[in-house]
């Protein structure tokens, strides 16, 4: 639980911080949010596919 929040911590601040990117265009700016939240979410469905088949595998013992 302790290293969940302080993954969960890590990417709050992230996203909170990662604002100095404003002096971009407003396309840039959009597009660079476009991957950031991507890779956020396609980090999280890797994580609960992982998930996912542990338990399952735990299960089946």
């Amino acid at each position: 639980m302790k290293y969940l929040m302080t993954f969960l911590t890590l990417i709050f601040s992230s996203l909170a911080l990662a604002h100095d990117d404003h002096f971009l265009s407003d396309n840039a700016h959009a597009f660079y949010h476009v991957v950031f939240y991507g890779l956020l979410i396609a980090l999280v469905a890797c994580l609960a596919w992982w998930g996912f088949r542990q338990l399952r595998h735990k299960s089946t013992k």
